[in-house]
């Protein structure tokens, strides 16, 4: 009696696209692209292969169906895969263990990349599109592609969210649009007195910040110095510190014969000066024309005119403290230099008497 053997009546073959373009950095999710001893494998719609091995070529399977199932598919994507990198030719067991591993995280990493379109929280968490498998010194990255939505991008996206899908480029652009400014960072002082002991110096003295009207600037002042240990170490340690007076901490410290200090707060406004001329010459040097009769050989340059161009070409600086300024303070005020800018106000720096001899 001769039996028939059953034949799969469809031939269904993968098909292979190379992605070689790399990110600036290999950080994070992008470490997928790294090629050092990687490389990874993206199953794609239409049973296409993402990946940057550029030795794969495609290859093909049997099925009863014209459309396979997504299960069926998973299964010949990596057994295809395994043959490819010659991990058939391991034992039974680990081949098994290895095959069985890979295809469960295959349908985990689809379903969660589903579950993750359709989430109905409104959050920005992010799902990976991929998982990580290793064997001896050899790293690859198996998962799912997902087309990134911006046009006809090919770069493949390395996570979803329920918003979009983005690819690292995209990504980033996205991130700077979304993303609001930061703050503006303003110290505000308690001035509240502390007492700083040191057991190590044998010392106490009280610490606090004071804010000077005649200078316009907050110090910290150290006052009331006392010596709580009479022991030898703490005294030498002390005189060791106190002895030079080029020391660092020379103007910080108190001592018997100086029993207060005044030091600059490092939060005191940074002064920025500026030289209105190489701000002009790189202003007009990018728009040639909107040179004014003003700025032209042979013609002094005004308030009125400099000022404008200031706030046009140094968007950082706010526009108020332009306002403040006004040219009634110096009628006839000599050849302008620049300005410094500290507590929200702008000084003009002009040139002495003694510059222009």
């Amino acid at each position: 009696m001769s039996t028939s053997t059953y034949k799969k009546p469809y031939h269904v073959e993968f098909s292979i696209e190379n992605f070689l373009a790399q990110p600036p950095k290999f950080t994070g999710k992008n470490t997928v692209f790294c090629t050092k001893n990687a490389s990874f494998f993206l199953l794609g719609e239409n049973l296409n292969i993402i990946t940057n091995n550029r030795k794969l070529r495609p290859f093909a399977f049997t099925s009863n169906k014209p459309t396979p199932n997504k299960k069926f598919v998973i299964s010949n994507f990596v057994a295809g895969v395994f043959k490819f990198l010659n991990l058939h030719k391991l034992s039974d067991d680990k081949r098994r263990k290895y095959f069985t591993c890979v295809r469960r995280h295959m349908q985990i990493t689809c379903d969660a990349i589903k579950k993750r379109r359709q989430s109905p929280f409104n959050n920005h968490n992010q799902t990976r599109t991929y998982f990580r498998f290793s064997v001896d010194s050899k790293t690859y990255y198996f998962g799912i592609y997902v087309p990134c939505e911006k046009g006809n991008c090919v770069v493949c996206p390395t996570h979803v969210t329920r918003h979009h899908t983005l690819c690292w480029v995209h990504s980033h652009q996205q991130q700077q649009q979304t993303s609001p400014p930061p703050p503006h960072h303003r110290t505000i002082f308690n001035n509240i007195p502390k007492t700083v002991c040191s057991n190590r110096l044998g010392i106490s003295y009280r610490k606090e910040v004071s804010y000077s009207t005649r200078r316009g600037a907050y110090y910290i002042v150290c006052s009331d110095f006392r010596q709580t240990s009479q022991k030898k170490q703490c005294i030498n340690r002390f005189e060791r510190l106190t002895r030079s007076p080029r020391s660092n901490h020379a103007n910080k410290l108190i001592t018997p014969n100086r029993r207060s200090t005044a030091t600059l707060c490092k939060h005191n406004a940074v002064s920025v000066r500026v030289n209105l001329t190489n701000v002009a010459n790189r202003f007009f040097r990018r728009n040639p024309d909107l040179l004014p009769l003003s700025f032209r050989p042979g013609v002094n340059t005004t308030l009125d005119t400099v000022l404008p161009l200031v706030a046009t070409t140094m968007p950082n600086f706010p526009p108020s403290p332009f306002v403040t300024i006004s040219p009634e303070s110096s009628p006839s005020p000599p050849p302008l230099l620049g300005f410094t800018y500290q507590d929200g106000r702008i000084r003009l720096v002009f040139r002495s008497d003694d510059e222009d001899e």
